[in-house]
């Protein structure tokens, strides 16, 4: 009985040694406290180890988990999150939280996010950056509008899970018409193992991951330049998404700008207009010495400009043409004009040189 004792006295002890320590991360903690709002967050003590929905490192101190879900909560989250360098899993999903998602780069031991339902609008750049261990991330059901890293996220329209149990080890974000390119950040991560990005918008080049032993699902509805993971993107449609990442990557276009070439005829992209002058379709366009070793192509019907197009080219060069054949026909009558006219001089006064000749010849004989 008194071992008994002993032992629960020793443990005892053991914790209130470890609640009693003041944990390094209480400034970070408090911060975060002061930025939300709920009648159900008890979040009074001085030492965040012993407040609800958190846990902290035995032996360090430091908090290792932050775990508050569907309490109501609602504010923002504090950018120095960052700071919580032992942090593992951070779950503040259900709530109604708003503004941006901050950024956790740095943050190598972290291995689930999961901020989903909630009210956030935009995250950080470099929210991916050196989260070397994150096994599963969740950002469904969201108001993002622009996610800056610059994979971006508009007008979502959820996904809904189909059990309680949240899987590990994926980043699932399916049929939610996320735009833009998909981050670099998120292609470097070896971790990840299940990562779903169906039915979306996404844009740029097919991303490349580098984790071995991912399972992908990038396809239907996506805007990709090409199907070939990895494969660079034609330079002209990299400068039209620099230009269109400045308005957070619109929906309008994410529909309309799908291939690798924007002045495609048989594919019209939203918001642009080629204004090159385009030969008829008998016209064939030739690099190099065509007679000596390369083979010339049959042009390609439909591919070189609209009917409509190529109508007023032809009206255009018409015009031009018989203005010129016009001035010409003056120019030539007014030559014709002129030599006539010389002709009936000469005509009107034949007898001007045989009566100088005659005067010439009396006043020899005078002489």
């Amino acid at each position: 009985m008194m071992k008994t004792v002993r032992m629960l006295l020793t443990l005892l002890c053991l914790v209130a040694l470890v609640y009693g320590q003041p944990s390094p991360d209480t400034a970070t903690m408090f911060a975060l406290r002061d930025s939300l709002k709920s009648e159900h967050l008890n979040w009074s003590d001085p030492n965040p180890c012993v407040w609800t929905g958190l846990g902290c490192d035995t032996g360090s101190y430091r908090v290792s988990r932050i775990q508050i879900v569907n309490r109501g909560i609602s504010g923002t989250l504090t950018c120095d999150i960052r700071n919580l360098s032992a942090l593992t899993d951070f779950d503040v999903m259900g709530n109604n939280l708003t503004g941006k998602i901050p950024s956790l780069a740095g943050l190598k031991f972290l291995e689930r996010v999961l901020v989903n339902d909630n009210g956030f609008t935009s995250i950080d750049a470099d929210f991916f950056t050196g989260l070397s261990s994150l096994q599963f991330l969740n950002l469904d059901k969201q108001s993002v509008a622009s996610l800056e890293d610059p994979l971006q996220l508009n007008r979502r329209h959820g996904y809904k899970k189909t059990g309680s149990q949240v899987p590990r080890h994926g980043y699932k974000k399916t049929g939610s018409q996320l735009t833009g390119i998909v981050p670099e950040s998120l292609t470097e991560l070896t971790s990840l193992s299940d990562l779903a990005f169906g039915n979306n918008l996404l844009q740029g080049p097919t991303p490349s991951f580098k984790s071995k032993s991912i399972n992908l699902d990038m396809t239907r509805l996506n805007s990709f330049c090409l199907d070939v993971p990895g494969a660079p993107g034609d330079p002209h449609v990299n400068d039209l998404l620099s230009i269109v990442e400045g308005f957070g990557f619109p929906v309008v276009f994410a529909e309309s700008w799908k291939g690798n070439y924007p002045c495609n005829s048989t594919n019209k992209w939203v918001g642009l207009y080629d204004r090159y002058f385009h030969f008829g379709p008998n016209v064939v366009i030739v690099h190099g010495d065509p007679g000596i070793r390369y083979h010339v192509p049959p042009p390609v019907s439909g591919y070189l400009g609209s009917s409509s197009q190529n109508n007023n080219v032809a009206k255009i060069l018409g015009s031009v043409i018989g203005s010129t054949v016009l001035v010409l026909l003056l120019i030539g009558f007014v030559i014709f004009l002129c030599v006539k006219e010389k002709k009936t001089y000469h005509k009107m006064h034949p007898q001007q040189h045989s009566g100088d000749q005659d005067y010439n010849k009396m006043h020899s004989r005078l002489h």
